[in-house]
């Protein structure tokens, strides 16, 4: 297994410092790419390089691009292969499968994962345990899924005001409830619903109608 000494980042994993908890981690630089940036991306990560930064961290794809495109995985083998400090690459990384094909295709130090964990944090134990033992992942039961919701609802209730509380709730409801069957149609439920209780009520009764 390919391991590397990240500066001073703190592991989320031991031995597996691929996956990373970055707390005040000095001279760490991330790079969004972009059509006029990629052209001295790498003469940027070079100066990031020489001007100290422990790392840099690459997602190809502009703000202007937003989501509307693939990310392009060859800009960040193009820093990797320029640069001698870890590379983190960042991009559509949804699934441990995506993260294998990232780090074979990059050859990148470590992965950072976005989007990708919104209404799925398994994902972190699915790859580590991808990665090093080879095991697919299982599928998320649908009650298992909505016990981690009300966990993330209760962090969310504690540390946002109350006029936020509602949006942040119903957006992290409609990403838990993904995928499931029937999720268009309660998508649209979720965000008519005017409270937390009538939410986590609705949220419930959905539940117990799927089979898994």
């Amino acid at each position: 297994m390919r391991e590397h000494d990240i500066a001073n980042g703190r592991s989320a994993f031991n031995a597996r410092p691929r996956f990373m908890v970055w707390e005040n981690v000095p001279g760490a630089f991330s790079s969004n790419g972009g059509a006029d940036f990629q052209a001295v991306l790498t003469e940027i990560a070079k100066i990031a390089e020489n001007s100290g930064a422990s790392a840099i961290a690459v997602h190809p794809r502009t703000r202007q691009e937003r989501y509307d495109i693939a990310a392009d995985w060859s800009i960040i083998k193009d820093v990797k292969d320029n640069v001698s400090i870890p590379v983190i690459g960042n991009g559509d990384i949804r699934t441990c499968h995506d993260a294998k094909a990232m780090l074979d295709m990059t050859d990148c130090d470590a992965i950072m994962i976005g989007r990708g964990v919104l209404g799925n944090p398994w994902i972190i134990k699915q790859c580590v345990e991808y990665l090093d033992y080879g095991t697919e992942p299982e599928r998320i039961p649908s009650g298992e899924k909505l016990d981690m919701f009300k966990k993330h609802a209760d962090m969310i209730i504690g540390n946002y005001e109350d006029k936020v509380v509602m949006h942040k709730l119903k957006t992290n409801a409609a990403y838990y409830m993904k995928n499931l069957h029937g999720s268009q149609e309660i998508k649209k439920k979720i965000f008519q619903t005017n409270s937390k209780e009538e939410l986590f009520d609705l949220l419930e009764n959905y539940v117990k109608t799927l089979k898994y």
